[in-house]
């Protein structure tokens, strides 16, 4: 068969393009002899590095689907970039497969707002000094009221409104939420929760380190969310109610306590007798002694109810000297009301 001349050989389409077809190579490294060679389009794309080129390109005219791949067995020093570029930002980049990094390579997302539309999961053991997640950016601390450092946002939600000063981690919900902002839980049982009505549940102790626990004014500590007792806090008053407003309620300030049939206490009890306020000391059914009740004024006992019953005045004026209607005074050891 003759040679052909490029000029005179038959057209080939991408399509039709096979494996082992020929592609006439222009040599020019060549010391001597014809610099005319040949090369197969399968030898010329398989495991070939071609000094001094800064892109390779494959160009599919047709509409099926793309099949290349890149390989670099060399090292890249240091300033050195390997880049894949669409050159089109309406074009995706799609992995089917998986993505993998070496331990000692960084895998990083540009400079820009990336949004996550599928479940996300870190399975990274936290170490010492080293934890699984770590948000370590510098703080917006200044006209950042619309600002968190963490927030987490329901879609549809009022923007959040917060601290001018900056906040550290937020949770921000829109007003149709039925559910908690948080839940700390221990083998699947609440320990804390707050509620998107800003109701808080603890199930342990809430203590404080020589600080305060506060309650806002006008505001409530309860101690049961439907019916249990809760103190009220409206300015100069403090008030001992229940959550329903319905329900008698007892005070008891104890002196001792050993059980809930062995103790001495002071009472002030709605609940025993409908409708009437009884005040005094008490003891266990079980345990406890009975203890007097004294009333004082300006740290002076002036009328002791004893333990057995017997009533005790001191101090009482012998005249009525100086005294006013309605004073009471010992009228040789008869009691009298100035009238």
């Amino acid at each position: 068969m003759a040679d052909l001349s490029i000029a005179s050989a038959a057209a080939l389409t991408g399509a039709s393009l096979a494996g082992n077809d020929l592609l006439p190579v222009l040599d020019v490294s060549a010391s001597a002899g014809s610099k005319g060679s040949k090369i197969t389009v399968t030898e010329l794309f398989t495991g070939r590095a071609l000094a001094g080129t800064t892109a390779l390109g494959l160009l599919n005219g047709g509409t099926g689907a793309y099949d290349l791949t890149l390989a670099h067995s060399g090292t890249l020093t240091a300033g050195r970039t390997l880049s894949f570029d669409v050159n089109d930002a309406a074009r995706t980049v799609s992995l089917a497969g998986n993505l993998t990094v070496p331990a000692t390579g960084t895998a990083a997302l540009l400079g820009v707002a990336n949004v996550f539309t599928a479940q996300q999961t870190n399975a990274t053991a936290g170490a010492s000094g080293a934890p699984a997640f770590l948000v370590n950016g510098a703080w917006l601390t200044s006209t950042a009221s619309a600002v968190a450092q963490v927030l987490i946002q329901q879609s549809g939600a009022t923007t959040f409104n917060g601290s001018a000063s900056g906040t550290g981690f937020a949770v921000n919900c829109g007003t149709g939420f039925g559910g908690n902002l948080l839940n700390l839980q221990k083998a699947g049982i609440d320990q804390m929760l707050v509620r998107n009505d800003g109701f808080v549940r603890v199930t342990g102790a809430i203590w404080s380190d020589g600080s305060e626990i506060m309650v806002a004014t006008s505001g409530r500590l309860g101690f049961n969310l439907s019916t249990g007792p809760s103190l009220y806090g409206p300015t100069g008053l403090l008030e001992v109610r229940n959550n329903t407003n319905a329900n008698a309620l007892s005070l008891a300030v104890y002196n001792t306590y050993t059980s809930s049939t062995s103790f001495e206490r002071f009472m002030v009890d709605w609940t025993t007798a409908a409708n009437t306020c009884r005040i005094g000391t008490m003891k266990g059914s079980g345990g406890g002694t009975a203890r007097d009740l004294a009333l004082m004024s300006d740290g002076t006992v002036r009328m002791t109810i004893k333990a057995s019953g017997v009533i005790n005045i001191t101090g009482l004026p012998t005249s009525s000297s100086g005294l006013a209607t309605g004073d009471i005074y010992s009228n040789s050891g008869v009691l009298t009301v100035v009238p």
